[in-house]
């Protein structure tokens, strides 16, 4: 196992045929990607797909792990002492026949995954763009310890404006509106590509009650979610339309109360 003090920035890792007898072949296997249970649901849910769609098997001998969330990760203290307070950062590196993938947070972890995705010929854009995905009979890591550090800009994203009829449409097109499912892809592509930030359709929806699936999503995935133009405080323009008959004015000087938790009881 290498050294930390060895990491390649920005490296190929995997390979298509041996090219050295310290590779480790990730195809023709049995042993099944491990995670410890207890880690990030983001975390636990990318992989396998993407191994399956390339070699026709979702085994690999991969161990998947952040620190401070896994009990995988404990046992290799050097690599999570070189990940201890970074943010968003992973390495992947091998050992005794394994490769491994840690994060220094839940967003790190799922970089280090999705970067071994793109290596293997899973393409960011494969569902929102029909890219296609590479097959492969034969997937090698080779021997050492790779990362693409901290990110230089904290906070990188994109928001949906003025939804209709473009967004709306296609939304209701897909599924049925605008709704967890389609966040759910607007968000894996946006991990895929390493971003974080996301301000959500906010003209004639509202994300955090149209689908109560949506922000608990977000949190699932590693979004941070915000709020473009004029809408105070994660509420939405039209929430206020809705509901100023019970709510009453929107104004927090003269009506804190029901602006932090409405009646309905949501705050």
């Amino acid at each position: 196992m290498a050294a930390c003090t060895n990491i390649a920035y920005a490296t190929d890792f995997i390979t298509f045929k041996r090219s050295s007898q310290s590779d480790i072949e990730l195809t023709r296997t049995s042993d099944t990607i491990t995670y410890d249970p207890l880690d990030w649901k983001g975390v636990r849910e990318n992989l396998r797909h993407d191994l399956k769609a390339v070699t026709g098997s979702a085994n690999a001998p991969v161990v998947v792990g952040t620190i401070g969330k896994s009990k995988l990760a404990k046992k290799y203290k050097q690599q999570s002492k070189e990940l201890q307070g970074k943010w968003e950062q992973y390495l992947i590196f091998t050992d005794r026949g394994k490769l491994v993938i840690m994060g220094s947070d839940k967003r790190g972890t799922i970089y280090g995954i999705y970067e071994l995705s793109r290596q293997i010929g899973v393409s960011p854009w494969y569902w929102m763009a029909d890219a296609p995905i590479q097959k492969h009979e034969q997937l090698f890591a080779k021997s050492g310890i790779y990362t693409d550090g901290e990110p230089k800009v904290k906070y990188r994203g994109i928001f949906i404006n003025d939804e209709w009829p473009s967004f709306g449409t296609w939304c209701k097109n897909q599924f049925g509106g605008i709704n967890s499912k389609a966040y759910a892809r607007i968000f894996e592509l946006m991990l895929r590509l390493k971003a974080n930030y996301f301000w959500p359709a906010m003209w004639d929806s509202r994300f955090n009650e149209d689908d109560p699936l949506s922000p608990q999503l977000a949190d699932d995935m590693g979004i941070v979610m915000g709020t473009s133009h004029h809408e105070p405080m994660m509420r939405a323009h039209k929430e206020y339309v809705y509901r100023k008959d019970s709510i009453g004015a929107w104004d927090y000087a003269t009506n804190k109360a029901n602006l932090l938790c409405d009646k309905q009881g949501q705050s």
